[in-house]
């Protein structure tokens, strides 16, 4: 599959963006950019409705050499044994196909709502259709950076927001998500709007940092990244206790130690026992504890205390279930405003780790560029950005 893979999106890759030459990179980083990246769109489907907008679907089978011309609209479904697929009642051969929406890679296609350009990659699981998005690593970022951060944003924000979101995917290339995929295409990894999110500002913002990316050892690192600090950043290892994780520094933003966010969230208390699993618990007498906070004031942790028992809980685990957009950051303090009632006050939105998006967004306004940004939030990390050739 993944040779098919390479060399199917690699030729495309050509015609879309003219990949420049691997010779003279460095060998680690090398590989990643003639890779397409795969981006999971949707899975367990039973039903799959694709349109062209030039009114010409072309399809391919695995391993197959020619596009086969379909109609402008068709619908990919399975057939009464779930074993074929099919493409307006026609059975497909093989577990895999693959729809674009012209004869070029560049020719959209949408799925529901979304655009996509490179190819849709149809496989059948046994959940059912499990929808991707190959497309070159530089062209998934046109669609990703308004995802992540406004394009009107300053300039040099952007940059430093495409260089963090280029070396998150190289990493995430390297340590994909599934067989199948190497991410998906919502807050669990990066926002990706497709087609739909591209601006001339973006493909500004990418072509200006083509190929550039954090590295450590050579390797692209985790980039991670989140909307407001709080005051301070965070360790990787301090908020998801992974020793795996590399991003250890903490550095102070300007930014927010200025303008803190501040939120408050209120959740009923049978709602608070419910997302933990603690159902009747509440009616009992009990007591909410920070059981222990990091040098930057995050929560690590929630004790709840019902009679003689104590539960322990992450405060990511705590803000997953309550929902992120909630409980908006572990920078918060815990009390019980009633017994039907539990309210959250906090600074900051998002885990905190990596680079502070508004942060980013300041320091550009006052001239820094997206060079000295990443520098700031990704200390002790080297961007490696290829030497362009000499002139004759």
């Amino acid at each position: 599959m993944y040779l098919f893979l390479f060399s199917f999106v690699f030729f495309y890759c050509s015609l879309i963006c003219g990949l420049p030459t691997t010779a003279g990179r460095n060998d680690v980083v090398r590989d990643y950019f003639t890779t397409p990246i795969r981006v999971l769109l949707d899975k367990g489907q039973q039903e799959i409705p694709i349109t062209s907008l030039l009114n010409s679907t072309y399809a391919k089978e695995q391993g197959g050499d020619e596009w086969t011309l379909l109609p402008g609209k068709v619908r990919v479904s399975l057939s009464l044994n779930k074993k074929t697929i099919l493409i307006n009642q026609i059975p497909f051969k093989g577990s895999v196909v693959y729809l674009r929406g012209g004869s070029q890679a560049t020719d959209p296609i949408q799925y529901r709502s979304q655009l996509y350009r490179g190819a849709l990659k149809i496989t059948l699981t046994a959940e059912g259709l499990l929808v991707t998005n190959v497309i070159p690593l530089e062209n998934y970022l046109y669609g990703m950076l308004a995802g992540e951060m406004s394009p009107t944003w300053q300039m040099e924000a952007l940059k430093a927001q495409v260089v963090a979101s280029r070396t998150y995917a190289m990493y995430m290339l390297k340590h994909p998500k599934h067989a199948m995929y190497d991410l998906e295409k919502g807050t669990a990894d990066q926002v990706y709007l497709g087609a739909n999110g591209e601006s001339e500002r973006a493909k500004i913002a990418v072509e200006s940092t083509r190929d550039q990316v954090i590295t450590h050892n050579n390797n692209p690192i985790k980039s991670y990244y989140h909307s407001r600090c709080g005051g301070t950043t965070e360790s990787a290892k301090k908020v998801w206790n992974d020793s795996e994780k590399h991003l250890i520094a903490s550095v102070p933003c300007p930014y927010c130690q200025k303008f803190p966010y501040l939120w408050k969230a209120h959740v009923k208390t049978k709602d608070f026992f419910h997302v933990l699993n603690l159902s009747g618990t509440e009616k009992k007498s009990f007591k909410l504890l920070l059981a222990e906070k990091t040098a930057t004031g995050r929560v690590k942790a929630i004790a709840i205390e019902t009679g003689n028992q104590k539960h322990l809980i992450s405060s990511d685990d705590l803000r997953h279930l309550l929902g992120y957009a909630n409980v908006k950051s572990a920078r918060f303090e815990l009390k019980t405003n009633t017994e039907d009632e539990i309210i959250f006050e906090g600074t900051g939105s998002g885990h905190g780790v990596g680079m502070c998006q508004w942060g980013a967004q300041f320091l550009a306004k006052q001239g820094k560029t997206y060079r000295e940004i990443l520098a700031h939030y990704y200390p002790s990390f080297h961007l490696y950005a290829p030497t362009p050739p000499l002139l004759p």
